[in-house]
């Protein structure tokens, strides 16, 4: 499916703020992509459709995911809003005509990370946190400066901050974002005037 077309259906689906924030998302991951010499096609295609579920009601995306056998974790059952982003993978591939398995896996994976992420799993995570619509941005702009000299880095700090939040909410912790901030810990070692190892 052409990305106009595409466009103009989530624009029909979306209210005007998910919308602006979706194309944000597409077009940083075709700067980080160009940046890097990455699939821009790739790239744009998962950032488009990375919220493409996002417009559904939580039952919604509990019964997609139900119905085709997607596992869903008493965290997300607890949160479904989390769902949103197994749910828009099912929906890229059987509404967006969608079969790059690597695509599908980046909208899968883009809210809580995992570990061990692909290029553009790290791309459409990177661009989703750091789209520049967001209120946020600006106070995470510190990490944008290490998106193209080091995408772990950046992955990293993101789900640093991520977590941060949520434990200054007292919110609970996806298990998965858990696991992904304990792989990515390895690209943020530092040593220090003592000689030992410490995280940033």
């Amino acid at each position: 499916m052409e990305f106009d077309v595409i466009e103009q259906s989530l624009r029909e689906h979306m209210n005007k703020g998910r919308f602006e924030h979706t194309l944000s998302v597409a077009a940083m991951a075709e700067k980080i992509s160009s940046q890097i010499g990455y699939d821009l096609y790739k790239a744009k295609m998962a950032a488009l459709l990375h919220d493409c579920a996002k417009c559904y009601s939580a039952e919604e995306n509990i019964k997609l995911c139900e119905s085709h056998n997607v596992t869903i974790s008493q965290v997300e059952y607890e949160n479904p809003h989390l769902l949103h982003a197994k749910a828009g993978a099912i929906l890229a591939k059987e509404k967006y005509g969608v079969t790059d398995g690597e695509i599908l896996h980046a909208i899968e994976v883009h809210t809580t990370g995992v570990p061990n992420m692909t290029i553009l799993d790290k791309i459409v995570f990177a661009s989703d946190f750091l789209d520049p619509s967001r209120k946020t941005a600006e106070k995470y702009k510190y990490i944008l400066d290490k998106v193209t000299p080091d995408l772990n880095l950046c992955v990293y700090e993101i789900i640093k901050a991520k977590i941060d939040y949520l434990k200054g909410k007292s919110a609970v912790i996806d298990e998965t974002s858990l696991l992904a901030f304990d792989y990515y810990k390895q690209y943020c070692k530092e040593t220090s005037n003592d000689g030992n190892i410490r995280f940033s």
